[in-house]
């Protein structure tokens, strides 16, 4: 079904001169149901998903109040590259590449990983290089922090990122 869709839109969009690079966005009801998905291996345990790349991105978005933000990010690009840019300013280093799973180095030399946009092959290739590194700094909302420690390894550092003041932060640019 998904290929088919995908497959659907890619025609639509090249019927119209142009190749469009396509998301999904899944939604769920709580934060915890996203772990679930990263962890499932699709069919084997019934589940009938798995993160794969049928789709560039698969953006998970929680039904709550405070996942407003990401909305947000999602659907205005320039408000997501001003973020990006701000929070890079907190780093020692940047250099981020389409496929680079950091988005730098923090003050301590670690690896950076931005995962407040719960990008799932994202939050799949941190956990595959903190598998290995075993230290970095995750920068994430308040309220995705907790399943992204049980997710990910124990031992690195987050930074939360205080959802009001980015919201106020964003907003100045459209006074």
């Amino acid at each position: 079904m998904e290929r088919t869709v995908r497959s659907w839109a890619e025609k639509v969009s090249m019927g119209q001169g142009r190749l469009q690079r396509f998301d999904a966005v899944v939604m769920g009801d709580t934060m915890e149901f996203m772990e679930e998905l990263l962890l499932s291996d699709g069919g084997a345990k019934g589940n009938l998903f798995q993160v794969d790349d049928i789709y560039e991105h698969y953006f998970y978005v929680p039904v709550q109040k405070e996942a407003q933000i990401q909305v947000l990010l999602l659907t205005d690009s320039k408000k997501r590259g001003r973020l990006r840019q701000f929070l890079c300013t907190a780093l020692k280093r940047t250099g981020h590449t389409e496929y680079q799973a950091s988005a730098g180095t923090d003050q301590f030399g670690n690896p950076a990983y931005f995962c407040y946009e719960l990008e799932m092959r994202q939050l799949l290739r941190v956990r595959q290089e903190l598998g290995w590194n075993g230290q970095g700094s995750i920068f994430c909302f308040p309220y995705q922090r907790a399943v992204l420690e049980a997710f990910l390894e124990k031992g690195v550092r987050y930074c939360e990122i205080v959802t009001e003041k980015v919201m106020e932060y964003l907003c100045q640019e459209e006074d």
